[in-house]
């Protein structure tokens, strides 16, 4: 599965993180960081909680990730982004 968008999270005890948006399930959002929310269990997160980041913010962050999708891959491309280094 690879991400489909990148959301800034507003509410919960994730407010102020941002996460890769995998995809939606039952009318919420699945979010991974690759460290507390990994591949293989995503957050589900309603809509209303978190803050869509534009489509350009979602493919410079989305380049860093490459071919396979590992929470590795996760965690390094969000620490580029948040540190402005892509």
């Amino acid at each position: 599965m690879r991400p489909v968008g990148l959301a800034a999270v507003k509410a919960g005890r994730e407010a102020g993180g941002v996460f890769f948006i995998l995809g939606h399930e039952e009318g919420r959002a699945l979010l991974v960081d690759g460290r507390h929310r990994k591949l293989a269990a995503p957050k589900k997160k309603n809509p209303r909680h978190f803050e869509l980041l534009p489509p350009e913010e979602f493919g410079r962050a989305a380049s860093e990730l490459g071919e396979e999708l590992t929470d590795r891959k996760i965690i390094r491309a969000l620490a580029a982004y948040k540190a402005g280094r892509i």
